[in-house]
């Protein structure tokens, strides 16, 4: 696109360049986007608002807008090239082809609860609401198989969660606070057994090898490790400060834990967990912790986390000053930026940890260093009174050097370096 200059004033032109290159940021082309906005740059070469923009802009490689909001269900596909969103006015489930920004599979009629692929495949379980269908689709040919209904396996029960082992060997489901279904062999020759474990469970998450299991409870993570299949032998259980359970998950290599903790990140060394076991050690600091603590509960919050990562240390004085900013009535989130992450996942290589801070600000973390070494922020220009829908949502990985970002109504990826 040429951009051609008009006689009318600088003025003028500065406003006829914004206004055109916000229309092009709206329709999703950062191309011609970028070139308006450089060219009002060009005119008001002290505009900090302008460069501010042109540096979010020139990182943002797509931008997918939809006319209804949507909700991540599943991080990307293995290969990178498939999404998985709902949209929420009517919880139908569609896929993002990421290479050409095309919708190319959607689950019509139906009404999503649990979602997940099945890892190094194109296969996506789904859990339906309200019958609780099973299903299986093949997001490549658009075949659906229905697998089983959860209400004739176990009564009319709610599922909280659902999750794959990496080998696809086993699929594991809770069921409210009763218990857990585990089937086996989902994909050849699938195998029910139930699991007696009375729980609350409002997450599942397996660690890489199938062999543990990281269950998110109402007061703590608790890990379990599977004996025979048909049973779940506990391991150990990670408090909450305020005895309540924070989102955790596992790193890429299962070595360690990252879970919400108040305000941070904290950094639990689960391989130090299962060392200290194998050699008994454990008993010894069973024995020590007993001597100067009452309250049994924070054992393995005292002697395995190993760091706790927060923003705070990291923020310039401006970013500070924007974390208290909002307004508590506002419903997507108070504040430009948070102190509180709300949404935390690690890098394939295990080296970066992605979390988004409020409205606006994402914070890339090296988990070597236990530093953030990258900050992006971007208020979208959506032409809309609620502030709330240019609000992040959540994030997901593309390889090691690119995020998948989901605003409430757009998707976009982001180049990190």
């Amino acid at each position: 696109m040429v951009i051609i200059m008009s006689d009318v004033s600088d003025k003028f032109k500065i406003e006829e360049f914004l206004n055109k290159a916000k229309k092009f940021e709206n329709e999703g082309n950062i191309e011609d986007a970028v070139k308006y906005y450089a060219a009002a740059l060009y005119f008001d070469q002290g505009n900090e608002g302008i460069q501010r923009k042109l540096y979010e802009l020139k990182r943002i490689r797509f931008v997918k807008f939809f006319p209804h909001p949507v909700t991540l269900v599943e991080d990307v596909s293995y290969d990178g090239r498939y999404l998985p969103l709902i949209f929420d006015h009517n919880r139908e489930l569609f896929v993002l082809d990421l290479e050409t920004g095309l919708e190319v599979f959607r689950l019509s009629n139906e009404k999503m609860g649990r979602v997940f692929w099945f890892p190094g495949t194109h296969y996506l379980g789904v859990i339906t609401l309200p019958d609780r269908d099973f299903v299986i689709i093949d997001v490549d040919s658009g075949d659906v198989r229905r697998l089983f209904n959860i209400h004739e396996l176990v009564g009319v029960r709610s599922t909280t969660g659902v999750a794959c082992t990496k080998d696809r060997s086993k699929v594991l489901i809770s069921i409210a606070d009763d218990g857990f279904i585990l089937v086996k062999d989902p994909l050849t020759r699938p195998e029910f057994v139930f699991i007696d474990e009375e729980i609350y469970c409002s997450g599942i998450d397996f660690h890489p090898s199938g062999e543990y299991v990281l269950i998110s409870g109402d007061e703590a993570n608790y890990i379990f490790k599977f004996e025979r299949d048909k049973e779940l032998k506990y391991v150990a259980k990670i408090m909450g400060p305020y005895r309540e359970a924070g989102l955790a998950i596992w790193d890429h290599s299962g070595m360690h834990l990252y879970m919400h903790y108040d305000n941070d990140i904290a950094v639990i060394n689960f391989a130090r967990i299962l060392e200290d076991i194998a050699s008994g050690r454990i008993d010894k600091l069973w024995r020590e912790y007993r001597k100067r603590f009452i309250d049994e509960d924070y054992f393995y919050n005292y002697y395995y986390i190993e760091a706790r990562l927060h923003i705070i240390d990291f923020l310039t004085d401006e970013e500070d000053e924007l974390v208290h900013s909002g307004s508590d009535e506002m419903k997507y989130g108070s504040d430009e930026i948070s102190y509180y992450p709300s949404c935390h996942i690690i890098s394939p290589d295990d080296r970066y940890m992605a979390c988004i801070y409020g409205r606006t600000m994402i914070g890339i973390w090296d988990l070597k260093r236990c530093e953030v070494v990258y900050k992006w922020r971007m208020r979208k220009a959506i032409e809309d009174d609620i502030g709330s829908l240019d609000a992040l949502q959540d994030l997901s990985w593309l390889g090691n050097q690119r995020l998948v970002v989901v605003w409430l109504s757009s998707v976009a990826i982001l180049d990190l370096w």
